[in-house]
């Protein structure tokens, strides 16, 4: 009986565009978490700075693709 009470909510002609309201509604909410304020100058993702600073160690033009030292890098691939 839940199965096809189910199938009959999937099948209104109501559910597709209340689903899709529900997630701009969702988004709208959301847009702006993560993002800098005049209080947050950083992303609220925690790790991220880390990240963005190793990555900046990395040198393509020159094939090093680990982030830190040339030594280290050589005595693993030896």
């Amino acid at each position: 009986m839940t199965g096809t009470r189910l199938q009959q909510i999937l099948r209104s002609p109501w559910f597709a565009p209340g689903l899709f309201l529900f997630a701009v509604l969702v988004r709208a909410i959301g847009i702006r978490w993560g993002l800098p304020t005049a209080d947050n100058h950083w992303s609220l993702h925690p790790d991220e700075p880390i990240v963005w600073l190793y990555s900046q160690a990395v040198d393509l033009g020159k094939g090093d693709l680990l982030p830190g030292s040339t030594t280290t890098a050589r005595s693993i691939s030896s």
